[in-house]
């Protein structure tokens, strides 16, 4: 059997687990307390670059601190998911000592709507990486064409049409035009706009549009613009109909002026359905120039706006400074079964301007009355416009109508033809102007003209005429003397003015060349 030793002492034994225990305890609170580390902190959380113009670069700055009590080593600093951001100096990697801090730039190339994540990488033990946001985003210049298709309708041989139209920034990044080249048989520009063309952000620049037909025929056409819009070439697309080229009769119908006039009451009418809006506001941008132009001239006016079936005044009767903001305002009316039927609306205004009726004082002694009329359709009174015209002359003896509409035949982009509206104006020797134009300086200076011109003895043609196929009639009749065809002015010149207000009609072949 073995044998075994005598027992140990149990005091020694106990003495000797304490110590081992007392050791390590001994050890590990020096460990503890011996123990240092760096932490990488970044200043700010994140950056956020803002809106910048496509292309633009712009550079910020990232701020690392170490608040550790060991030195810091950054390695690394990777942008990951954008193309948009780089990063600049210093040079990695960079050791930082306990509270030390140094500046990281950051680089962003706006490109569309832009974030990514910078990872910064470093011996910080509690994040050996860290993930910071980076964004931005890019503002795109943008070029359209207002509107962007045209149709200057039938255009005769020998003659010119024009459009006005407008080149605008739709972006939000100012946009330089490099190139404005029509493209297209007989298609021009009249007196371009120098370029290159900086457009700011909603600003628009206009451009008029010729056509000079030089075949029978449909003609399309375009203006092809280059600019720094990211999306490319941009084209307004243009058509007309060349004709004339096999039937070459002419006739041209003309009033003689009545004026100078002293004084003149204006009577607008504006359409209030809802097709309108866009022309209600373009009307209203342009009324500043037309009050410049009348001003100019030193006639005598005032205005009332009209909209309601009883053709009272809006906003009473109009003028001096305030008539600009009164003339908006009553654009915005009443409306009634009569809302498309502007020359009925007119009549009933006139109407109310005598007897004591709402428009009390809108007729002045010696003034010339005029009611202008603002559609995009044509004119839907109920016994057609030549009553309506009639009922005018019988409350306003003398009254010029004036239509503001889409043009006959073909109408303009907004607007349908305004016939009876322009079939009036040019029975009462008013204007017939084109309500899709944006810049209205020629239909003012037209305006102007009819009121301060006094009777000629000149009718310029719009083509060149053989002479041997002219036929003159005034006020219905015809003249085979008293008159002369000038080749140079391209105009009827008579021995003596005709009567004040008669009708001057000329029928003519255009000549073999143009």
């Amino acid at each position: 059997m073995p044998r075994f030793g005598p027992p140990l002492p149990l005091l020694p034994l106990i003495a000797l687990a304490a110590g081992a225990c007392g050791r390590d305890y001994e050890l590990k609170e020096t460990e503890s307390l011996s123990s240092a580390a760096p932490r990488l902190r970044v200043e700010p959380w994140g950056l956020q670059f803002g809106e910048h113009p496509v292309g633009d670069e712009v550079v910020e700055q990232l701020t690392l601190h170490n608040d550790g009590d060991a030195a810091l080593r950054v390695s690394q600093a990777i942008v990951t998911g954008g193309a948009a951001f780089g990063v600049g100096g210093p040079a990695l990697p960079v050791d930082l000592a306990p509270g030390a801090s140094v500046a990281v730039e950051v680089r962003y190339t706006a490109l569309a709507v832009d974030e990514a994540d910078l990872e910064l990488s470093s011996d910080d033990p509690s994040a050996p990486v860290l993930s910071v946001p980076l964004s931005g985003e890019a503002l795109f210049p943008a070029l359209r064409f207002d509107p962007p298709q045209t149709d200057l309708g039938r255009v005769l041989r020998c003659e010119q049409a024009t459009r006005e139209i407008s080149v605008e920034n739709s972006g939000e990044a100012p946009l330089t035009v490099t190139a404005l080249n029509p493209i297209g048989d007989g298609w021009g520009l009249i007196d371009p706009p120098a370029l290159p063309l900086t457009l700011d952000p909603g600003a628009a620049a206009p451009l008029t549009v010729s056509f000079d037909p030089s075949g029978e025929g449909p003609s399309a056409g375009s203006i092809y613009a280059e600019s720094d819009d990211p999306r490319g070439p941009r084209q307004a697309l243009l058509s007309a109909v060349g004709e004339g080229f096999s039937t070459d009769e002419r006739a041209e119908r003309f009033r003689q002026p009545a004026g100078p006039y002293d004084a003149v009451d204006l009577i607008f009418f504006s359409d209030q359905s809802s097709s309108m809006d866009d022309d209600r506001d373009r009307i209203a941008d342009n009324f500043g120039a037309l009050v410049g132009v009348l001003d100019a001239t030193g006639i005598s006016w005032q205005a009332i706006v009209v909209t309601a079936d009883d053709g009272c005044a809006n906003t009473g009767i109009l003028s001096g400074a305030s008539a600009e903001a009164g003339f908006r305002a009553g654009l915005e009316g009443d409306w009634g079964w009569d809302a498309e039927a502007g020359l009925t609306v007119g009549a009933a205004a006139l109407e109310a301007a005598t007897g004591g009726g709402c428009n009390a004082g809108a007729l002045r002694s010696g003034a010339l009355p005029m009611v202008v009329t603002l559609a995009d359709e044509a004119d839907g009174s109920l016994l057609g416009w030549e009553d309506a015209v009639q009922r005018m002359n019988l409350a306003a003896p003398g009254v010029v109508v004036s239509a503001v509409v889409g043009a006959v035949p073909e109408g303009c982009g907004t607007a349908a033809p305004g016939y009876g509206y322009w079939d009036a104006a040019i029975a009462t020797g008013g204007l017939a102007l084109d309500i899709c134009d944006s810049d209205w300086t020629g239909h003012f200076e037209e305006l102007g003209a009819l009121l301060t011109e006094g009777p000629t003895d000149t009718f310029p043609l719009k083509s060149p005429a053989d002479p041997a196929s002219i036929e003159v009639l005034v006020n219905g009749e015809e003249l085979r003397s008293g008159w002369t065809y000038d080749p140079v002015q391209q105009a009827i010149v008579f021995d003596e003015p005709p009567p004040l207000g008669a009708w001057i009609e000329v029928n003519y072949e255009v000549s073999a060349e143009c």
